[in-house]
């Protein structure tokens, strides 16, 4: 179940989808009938969320025109709600989202209020939470409501709200919350910019306005972090911890336990990002560097990880610690996991189950799983979370695994018939992705080729017969661009029959506690 599913019905999740599908095709006019083919639905269901679509989008907004065509299509080129501003008027007016709101930004929840307010029945409101009660139990947080409260670890609970109103909201963060609040968020958020280095590293990674505002409100209805000895991985010696200067605007209420551990789990969510992404960040370079100074259990532990899996799957032909983004990577999922003792959010929007049905537990899988089963005694703090660590590391290290594993990727013969500098523009666009393996196409070699790309549509027209033949032009670019999608589709074919033929699947249940 995707984040979507969690917060709208049925109904606007179709919607949505048929939006982001509009959102992401390339700005023009469009029939039904084309719209239909690309969202495979019916023709009437088609016509009828073209209608719906025309309407909301200008509910929506008022500088937003009809965009429907003459004949019943759409013009997307007239479209002017950002699928994230779509996304928010539709999960606004959903029970989940209204129900953490109120619970959140009132001091006094009650469920008769919230009914009252919603003119909604009580029993409307337990059928219609379900999904969301059922993705806050992965995280051990409960909706109780008796006394409509959440309940468990309050750092799940922070993340949580952090993760559903930042996705929610990334159109206008925190202005959906009250003046005052905004006003007591920017009053942090200054006197962090002026004195905590850190802070203004991380904003572009985290909705830094989010993270405050969730820290603000639970903290107004007396819900505190306790301190914990793990942060120390992360505190000792570290010279970004500058958090202290926080602590004139942390409620006068607060205990010295309770301050410590609001400001200590501050600074781990400071350094809890989505996932790195870029190689030369400065802030990639100082995570890395301060782990191996330290030395500590986290380095100790991802290294020896890698040596093990490294020497099993790749029979040491590559270095693993030496690809910074994959190590900063590996070294922030074995954080959240060793501090939480549970599962950790990497906060993105589409879970990755498919690349699980795709490669299944294959030698990858089984490698990491088997290091856990002999986890060295050094590294016990892990063996609670080992199931779920497994699993994040597998999505970590599985494009690395499919790069140097021929049997996974598509063994592509390229034939253009242009100069040689054309030539490696395309084969080396090609190469890049650790799916493909391209080499200069040879009549001796094609009966051995998984693909053959060509630009002769005389080669093309002769082995049309064997769907192994794919056809492009050079001087026109959206050839190049479906030819693209006809790989991936082809590759999704190939790479789920070798699945079935040599590795395990991920059974329903499994790829249900992936999340």
């Amino acid at each position: 179940m995707n984040y979507e599913e969690i917060l709208l019905t049925k109904t606007d999740d179709t919607f949505y989808r048929f939006y982001k599908l509009l959102d992401s095709t390339e700005p023009d006019t469009y029939t039904v009938n084309e719209l239909a083919r690309r969202a495979g639905l019916s023709y009437q269901k088609t016509y009828n969320m073209v209608q719906a679509i025309n309407r909301q989008v200008q509910q929506f907004s008022t500088e937003q025109q009809r965009i429907l065509t003459p004949h019943g299509g759409i013009d997307t080129r007239q479209l002017k709600v950002s699928l994230d501003w779509y996304r928010f008027q539709l999960i606004s007016r959903n029970l989940p989202y209204k129900i953490l709101y109120y619970l959140l930004t009132n001091p006094a929840p009650t469920l008769e209020n919230f009914s009252q307010t919603l003119n909604i029945s009580q029993s409307t409101i337990f059928r219609k939470l379900k999904p969301l009660t059922q993705f806050l139990k992965r995280f051990n947080v409960r909706l109780h409501y008796k006394t409509l409260s959440l309940t468990g670890d309050e750092r799940y609970i922070r993340l949580v709200l952090y993760y559903i109103f930042h996705l929610a909201a990334r159109h206008q963060s925190i202005q959906i919350f009250p003046e005052a609040l905004q006003q007591r968020v920017q009053a942090v958020q200054a006197l962090a910019n002026e004195k905590i280095r850190l802070f203004t590293e991380v904003r572009e990674r985290l909705d830094m306005d989010m993270v405050t505002a969730v820290f603000l409100l639970r903290q107004d209805q007396g819900h505190f972090v306790p301190d914990d000895p793990r942060y120390n991985v992360l505190l000792d010696d570290n010279p970004n911890y500058q958090m202290d200067v926080l602590k004139a605007l942390q409620p006068a209420t607060l205990s010295a336990d309770d301050l410590i551990g609001e400001l200590h789990f501050g600074f781990f969510v400071l350094n809890y990002p989505p996932l790195f992404r870029d190689a030369d960040s400065a802030f990639l370079q100082q995570h890395l560097a301060y782990f191996q100074r330290q030395n500590n259990l986290i380095w100790r532990f991802c290294t020896d990880l890698l040596a093990a899996v490294q020497h099993a799957c790749f029979n040491d032909r590559v270095n693993l610690a030496q690809d910074r983004v994959l190590f900063g990577n590996l070294l922030n999922a074995a954080l959240g996991y060793y501090v939480l003792q549970g599962p950790f959010m990497l906060l993105q929007e589409e879970n990755s189950d498919g690349v699980f049905k795709a490669y299944g537990k294959n030698q990858l899988y089984r490698a990491i799983d088997c290091y856990f089963a002999q986890l060295p005694p050094a590294f016990r703090a892990f063996r609670k979370v080992a199931p779920a660590l497994t699993k994040a590391i597998y999505l970590l290290l599985i494009r690395q695994y499919i790069g140097n594993n021929p049997q996974f990727q598509l063994r592509i013969g390229l034939d253009i018939h242009a100069s040689n500098y054309i030539y490696q523009d395309f084969a080396e666009f090609l190469d890049g992705m650790p799916y493909f393996k391209v080499h200069p196409y040879t009549s001796e070699q094609a009966a051995h080729d998984d693909v053959v790309i060509t630009t002769s549509a005389s080669l093309y027209r002769q082995n049309l017969a064997t769907q192994r033949y794919f056809f492009f032009t050079l001087d026109d670019p959206a050839s190049f661009v479906a030819l693209y999608a006809k790989l991936y589709q082809y590759y999704g074919k190939h790479i789920m029959t070798l699945r079935r033929m040599q590795t395990l699947p991920f059974t329903d249940e499994e790829l249900a506690e992936l999340y």
